[in-house]
């Protein structure tokens, strides 16, 4: 029995009566885009005017790095970006709203300070043992 897959629109030869995707990956990605369509959060509005706004305040609309920081802030309005995309995300906008507008760069995060005092740590550590 032929079947039309839900997923991919691709035909393909049915086990069941009602079968619905070709195979496991199509069943799998059509159940991840109902997952993300069904998002707890709705999407963040006005982001991007209020970058925008920031930008024609300090006259780089129409920089570089004034369209970059746009794009970033549009994307993080998109309902299927994960969390960790939007923090990383988050991170891009605020360097290059730092960039355009001419501010001081953004603080480090506290991830980064972890980061760096362990890798202090660990130099320290080897210093030791190769003192030794």
């Amino acid at each position: 029995m032929q079947g039309l897959c839900q997923c991919c629109g691709g035909v393909f030869e049915a086990r069941r009566r009602d079968a619905k995707f070709c195979s496991d990956n199509c069943r799998k990605r059509a159940r991840r885009k109902s997952e993300v369509a069904v998002s707890e959060h709705p999407p963040v509005t006005g982001l991007v005017e209020v970058v925008r706004q920031e930008l024609r305040r300090a006259g780089k609309e129409l920089t570089p790095a004034g369209q970059q920081a746009l794009i970033v802030a549009d994307r993080m309005t998109v309902p299927q970006e994960t969390g960790s995309s939007i923090s990383a995300l988050s991170k891009e906008l605020t360097a290059l709203l730092a960039l355009a507008v001419g501010k001081a760069a953004a603080p480090a995060s506290t991830t980064d300070e972890v980061k760096a005092k362990r890798d202090e740590k660990r130099t320290r550590a080897q210093a030791r043992s190769s003192a030794r």
